[in-house]
């Protein structure tokens, strides 16, 4: 059961996720897990091979890992993303959730990640012509 998302953010955050897809040729993952975890970015890592999403067709998926029982969470992207952001990006990024995440709005964090990402994923990679969905938008819980 999902303490983490009521029902209704769950699918506006699913809804969130198509939109930003639509725009773009990236894929993007959310995924809330149950299990405590001490290196959020080595299990990031982890999850995201196990997911797939190393195998999309221009590698430049994204993922967001959000671990409640530990209070933490990562942000990760593909290879591509390393040539479209830097290292600043990612702590600009993680600092902006983080602040929601402390003042315990869960919904408005995973919302400004999606939003976020999903705005240099259309700018990085626009959708053009036919624009498969290579990935499940559903939020994985584990």
């Amino acid at each position: 059961m999902n303490e983490f998302l009521t029902e209704k953010e769950e699918h506006a955050l699913v809804r969130e996720i198509r939109a930003v897809e639509a725009k773009s040729s990236a894929e993007l993952r959310v995924v809330i897990t149950t299990k405590l975890v001490f290196r959020p970015m080595r299990y990031a890592w982890k999850l995201f091979d196990r997911l797939g999403m190393h195998r999309t067709n221009d590698r430049n998926g994204a993922l967001i890992l959000v671990i409640p029982m530990g209070h933490r969470f990562a942000v990760i992207g593909d290879g591509a993303w390393a040539e479209v952001v830097g290292p600043a990006y990612w702590e600009e990024l993680s600092n902006a959730m983080s602040r929601h995440l402390r003042a315990g709005r869960r919904y408005e964090a995973l919302a400004y990640g999606i939003r976020s990402l999903g705005a240099t994923m259309a700018g990085a990679w626009p959708a053009t012509g036919e624009n498969p969905n290579e990935l499940p938008n559903e939020i994985v819980y584990e």
